[in-house]
């Protein structure tokens, strides 16, 4: 039976210069976004976001909050596993050790911390995966619209 759903964690990861945790998506939802997956059966979300955050970035969360629950449309994109809307649950990640790096070379073009006047001029040309617009907003780590309106 084929899923409707899947559930999703993200990770919002600021450091003291104000500057986001962002990577480049080279596949499917390709572009700008944060760290994130989906949550495996054997999981919990927590868990989950602290897996993918090393997967992706190296950097070990220490301390997790959830910040954002919700359901979230890819619109007409699908995820690996062929399903286009997800229960998100965001997570800030309050501490954390290690240095961010491209971990998953064929992924991701880049693994980086910028700061949001940079995020933005990635929205302002269509180059935010679609989730992490809506998430942004929301967090308003972006404000005004952007072409995915």
């Amino acid at each position: 039976m084929k899923r409707e759903r899947c559930n999703a964690v993200g990770a919002i990861v600021k450091n003291i210069k104000g500057h986001y945790l962002v990577l480049y998506r080279l596949q499917q939802p390709q572009g700008l976004g944060c760290p994130a997956g989906h949550v495996e059966d054997n999981e919990t979300r927590a868990q989950a976001i602290v897996r993918e955050l090393f997967e992706e970035t190296g950097l070990r969360a220490k301390r997790v909050v959830c910040v954002y629950r919700g359901i979230l449309n890819s619109g007409r994109l699908r995820c690996k596993r062929g399903v286009s809307k997800h229960r998100w649950s965001i997570y800030r990640i309050l501490t954390y050790s290690g240095k961010a790096r491209r971990k998953e070379r064929r992924e991701h073009a880049f693994v980086k911390f910028m700061s949001p006047k940079k995020i933005r001029e990635y929205a302002d040309k269509n180059d935010l995966t679609p989730v992490w617009v809506e998430v942004f907003r929301q967090l308003k780590i972006i404000n005004g619209r952007t072409n995915h309106a």
